[in-house]
């Protein structure tokens, strides 16, 4: 008996430790999300950016697209897709859309895809795109803000200054973040499509990173810029700086007005307070988190540069 507890006692010692090499140390750890990340080899040199349609099915971009039909355990190569695709983005489960260097690829079963040629500048640290619709989609990058009405056949500038930050709600309401660096003003808002601009707002500073704007709402939104983050509950008239627990913000999705997550160079974090506070998730020596994407609290995945990506199944 003795044996058996001293056994266990060195067992508890020994997990205890893992999970304080993994967290890193220091700061509050969520220990049911930092023991359930599991880091999956692709095969990628590179990824980008991912996207989860649901449970099952998700794809990724970098050096080519990949795509999972079990919940990220195993990826595939998709032949005849870009290599050097930039970003994904997919509307309600009914469209899905890679942009590449020269095409926006569509697809409605991740099985078949239409190309979609492009002649417009996507020059920037993270050219995005985002359908509003089946027929609708904004593309923003340092080139300015670009738009589609006949899915992507033809574009239009509605926006000329560098865009590096947008969130459209539908296929005429949406703002952005202009990237100019002598800007007085940079949140602006439209209401008809981009043909006319409303200044909203000024965010001090210019940090040279990926930006990432997202509304769970009409009012609450965040932008994360640089080693900063910030958010709203105005609709982008105001915006609060918040503290950020890691240098080299990369991305950050909310769930809702209080549960969020946020990527950094090597570290995942989770807030359930809307980003008054937060708690470390995962940490990975080596790792460069690119992109995350969640669907719940439980299940969620994150990419990084060097090709792998982890999941989170509880």
């Amino acid at each position: 008996m003795k044996f058996f507890v001293s056994l266990l006692a060195i067992v508890l010692v020994v997990y205890t430790f893992s999970a304080c090499h993994k967290s890193g140390g220091g700061m509050p750890v969520q220990q049911d999300t930092l023991l359930a990340w599991q880091k999956i080899s692709t095969g990628a040199k590179w990824l980008i950016d991912l996207w989860f349609i649901n449970p099952s099915t998700g794809i990724a971009v970098g050096d080519a697209v990949y795509k999972s039909t079990d919940g990220g355990k195993t990826w595939l190569k998709i032949p005849g897709l870009p290599s050097n695709g930039f970003n994904i983005h997919v509307l309600n489960g009914q469209r899905s859309a890679v942009l590449g260097a020269q095409a926006v690829y569509l697809t409605s079963d991740y099985t078949n895809w239409i190309t979609k040629p492009l002649s417009i500048d996507k020059t920037g640290y993270d050219p995005d795109l985002q359908f509003t619709s089946l027929s609708t989609c904004y593309i923003s990058s340092f080139g300015g803000l670009f738009k589609t009405t006949d899915t992507a056949n033809t574009w239009a500038k509605t926006y000329s200054n560098p865009v590096n930050g947008m969130f459209f709600f539908d296929d005429n309401t949406g703002i952005i973040y202009d990237y100019s660096a002598n800007a007085s003003t940079n949140i602006y808002k439209t209401t008809d499509g981009g043909a006319h601009w409303q200044a909203l707002s000024y965010i001090p500073g210019h940090a040279n990173s990926y930006n990432t704007m997202q509304f769970v709402n009409s009012q609450a939104g965040w932008l994360n810029r640089g080693d900063s983050l910030f958010s709203t509950i105005n609709g982008g008239a105001a915006w609060l700086g918040r503290k950020s627990p890691g240098g080299g913000i990369t991305d950050i999705q909310f769930l809702d007005s209080r549960i969020g997550y946020m990527a950094t160079s090597g570290e995942i974090f989770k807030t359930t307070d809307g980003g008054d506070t937060w708690t470390r998730s995962c940490k990975l020596a080596n790792e460069q988190f690119v992109e995350i994407f969640f669907l719940d609290e439980k299940t969620g995945w994150a990419c990084g540069g060097s090709g792998s990506i982890l999941r989170l199944k509880l």
